[in-house]
């Protein structure tokens, strides 16, 4: 398969968005997630058919000689993207679920390091 460079991948986040104050509704986040997944899994199965198409194309003699071969790599390429695809679907479950888990431990240590400061104020001023 060619490769092809489609330049440097940018995305430009707005001047005033804080990201220290940043949080994303889990409700909302869960349906992006399984849509997500949903579209990781059709890219996934559509690569897979891919390689199938190609390798039967080099197999039944349809393709001969330097297509034959670059058919071949393309079907080697195809089903590489299909695991990878299947790869990044569950990294990303992985990691969204951790981040479910550890938000509200995190709103925790800081309300309780807020807290503690109150305290030590209090005491100061004493």
């Amino acid at each position: 398969m060619g490769k092809y460079n489609l330049g440097k991948a940018t995305t430009k986040q707005n001047d005033k968005i804080v990201n220290e104050g940043i949080y994303v509704n889990e409700n909302k986040a869960n349906i992006l997630v399984k849509d997500i997944n949903k579209q990781l899994d059709n890219v996934s199965l559509s690569l897979h058919k891919i390689n199938i198409l190609l390798n039967h194309a080099t197999t039944l003699g349809l393709v001969k000689g330097a297509r034959s071969t670059a058919f071949k790599g393309w079907a080697k390429k195809s089903k590489a993207q299909a695991e990878n695809a299947l790869r990044i679907k569950e990294k990303l479950e992985i990691k969204y679920n951790d981040d479910v888990k550890n938000y509200p431990i995190k709103l925790l240590d800081e309300r309780i390091a807020e807290l503690e400061k109150r305290i030590e104020d209090l005491t100061k001023n004493m």
